[in-house]
């Protein structure tokens, strides 16, 4: 059977097919559990080899497994269910690389924290990539993402709006 690898069933087989490349590591997903997915996702992405979670809550939680299970030179995928995650993530100097995807139509996979003066994402790690993610800063904050880390890299999924480019 043949599956549109833009949307739905076929991009997560799209993904999984680029994790299974030579430079590929985990594929990690970000669900909230009051989302009706929840089941069917933990049942897909049940413990890995290692015997470690691969659906987690919260974004940083996503993150934080990938830093500490970060396999040598290989790029983990993080994947974001559509949702808006009220958190601020960071990502520590050393993670990388990490590709974070958000799922669904563009935007639809949003960090908006509400604390105050907070960025939506602080990158100070090298090669991370973000494609189809909504950032978004607490209104006093005066940016959505702050990045010392190089080598950071983001677009829009399937289509890029704009030129995905290195910062």
């Amino acid at each position: 059977m043949s599956w549109n690898k833009n949307t739905g069933y076929g991009l997560l087989q799209a993904i999984n097919a680029y994790s299974s490349s030579a430079n590929a590591g985990k594929v990690i997903v970000v669900c909230p559990s009051t989302n009706s997915n929840w089941d069917r996702l933990t049942q897909i992405f049940s413990l890995d080899n290692d015997g470690t979670d691969r659906v987690f809550q919260t974004v940083q939680a996503a993150v934080n497994e990938s830093v500490l299970h970060q396999p040598t030179s290989s790029v983990n995928t993080i994947v974001v269910v559509p949702d808006t995650y009220n958190e601020s993530v960071t990502i520590p100097h050393g993670a990388g690389p990490i590709t974070i995807v958000g799922y669904g139509p563009n935007g639809s996979a949003s960090i908006a924290p509400s604390t105050v003066g907070a960025h939506a994402l602080t990158v100070h790690a090298d090669d991370i990539t973000l494609i189809n993610m909504d950032l978004a800063g607490e209104a006093t904050s005066t940016y959505g993402t702050w990045v010392t880390g190089s080598r950071f890299r983001c677009g829009s999924y399937p289509r890029p709006r704009r030129r995905i480019t290195d910062v």
